[in-house]
Order: structure tokens, then sequence, then C-alpha cells
């Protein structure tokens, strides 16, 4: 299914091999409440049911009043006085609300977007929004959230091809193994083998030292648990960061999932 043909029937997003018809309700936080009206008009305009919030506090009521069997999209502006946004998401964590997090703020800071992430964060978007790049935004939403399964805490990054992403590691018997990395997320990645190779190092829960990879600016160096190995295929969690690994990392998907 195609990213454009996702919006087209957005009422109707597939999660987990789940489809879940008129189940999505989208809540959007923002002071400015012309900026709001206009986002929640493009919203119902798909057919995407979107209500309109001018406080954290009033939205925090509204989702917990009316929870029913709902998944909850919340659209929440970070920028509202002493960390009220925050304070918000914290106490629907707390609540047995599922629910998953669209950023928005003037500032976009590692710090920040690691904070979010405790919040089922799936998308973050600079300010001024504007329908352009709402539209772009939402695209990438769609397609990156169609393949996301609830029990996975970080959503995945898919690189693009022209990106050639490589992940590199040495085993204890000095062989070499390099692989495409297939997906990128703060938790793990996912990488296939130029050619099979099986060791017990590779077996799963297996920890392999400085496994590297390369986002364009300079190679990062994590520690990783096996997860799973088919084949040429592996899964790793990520278990140490060297250096300024995790904030490169968390650049990196940061400009993946916003529109400049």
């Amino acid at each position: 299914m195609k990213p454009s043909e996702v919006i087209r029937g957005a009422h109707k997003i597939n999660i987990g091999g789940k489809i879940l018809a008129d189940n999505i309700k989208i809540s959007i936080v923002m002071a400015n409440e012309a900026a709001s009206a206009n986002i929640s008009q493009w919203l119902i305009n798909l057919g995407i049911p979107a209500s309109t919030f001018q406080t954290p506090e009033t939205l925090l009521t509204a989702v917990s009043q009316n929870q029913s069997d709902k998944i909850h999209f919340i659209m929440a502006d970070i920028d509202f006085n002493e960390n009220r946004t925050l304070t918000m998401l914290e106490e629907l964590k707390k609540s047995d609300i599922e629910f998953f997090t669209i950023g928005t703020s003037f500032n976009a800071t590692a710090e920040l977007i690691t904070t979010l992430k405790n919040y089922n964060l799936i998308s973050f978007i600079m300010k001024p929004v504007t329908i352009d790049i709402l539209r772009d935004k939402f695209n990438i939403i769609t397609s990156r959230f169609k393949d996301h399964f609830p029990e996975r805490q970080h959503i995945r990054i898919k690189p693009d091809e022209n990106e050639y992403l490589r992940a590199n590691f040495i085993l204890t018997n000095g062989k070499r193994i390099s692989s495409k990395i297939l997906d990128i997320s703060l938790g793990g990645i996912a990488v296939e083998m130029y050619t099979d190779y099986e060791d017990p190092e590779l077996a799963n829960n297996s920890v392999i030292k400085k496994l590297s990879f390369n986002l364009g600016v300079k190679d990062i160096e994590v520690d990783v648990t096996v997860v799973k190995k088919v084949a040429k295929f592996i899964s790793f969690k990520f278990s140490a960061f060297y250096g300024t690994g995790q904030e490169g990392l968390t650049k990196y998907i940061l400009k993946k999932l916003s529109v400049e």
C-alpha cells in the first residue's frame, strides 16, 4: 500500500496486521486557535475525526472521559508554559489509554525528542505548521506507522536506498561482517549480511562489541545484543553507546521524521 493510498483511507490504518476501521481519533492541543482549526478541518476533509483543544488540561479531561476502545493520536503543542503538555502526556501514560504522540514545537532538541519518545512519539513537526508540511508529514507518519506493532517501543526508520547505510562489526575469531541497514530506531537495528555466516556469536542474546555504522557525519559505535538471526537477516538491540552516538542517532531520526 502506497503512503498516498493510506492518506486517502486514513480512517482505516493497518496496525500490526489489524485494520482499525472508525477506531482512530486525533486530538489537537494548540494555543494558536486559527492554526488548530485549519489542521482540524484538513484532517476532517480526509475522513479523520479530529477534535481541538486550547489547553493540555482540557484535552486530558476530554480524553479521560471518552476512552472507549479508541486509539488516540495526540498532536501536542510542546510550547505551553511550565511543561504543561509533558504533564498531560505523563498523566495519559499512567492511564489505560493507548495513544501515540505527534509533537510540534518551535524548538527541536535531541533532549526534547528523547523525552517525547517516552510517550509513544511517532513524529515531530517543526512550527509553523502549514497544510503542505502537514500533508507531507502524514504521508511519512502513515507509511512508518502501518508497520508498527504495539509491543514495539520505538518507531522504526527505513533508510532511503540512496543513503547506502552500512553496519560493520568484527567477531572474536577475526571475521569481519559487513551488512546493509534495513531499518533503525533509537532501540536497535535490523541488517542484511552480504553473505550468510553462521557463528555461535550470532546466536540469540549474544553480545557484540562495537558495531559501527555511519549516518553521514561520523561513525557511531554501539554494543548490541542479538535479538534474532534468520539466514542473512539479523536484528540487534542497542545495549550501550560510545561517545555522542546516541545524540547523533537521535538527530538522524528527528531529521527523517521532520519535514524541513
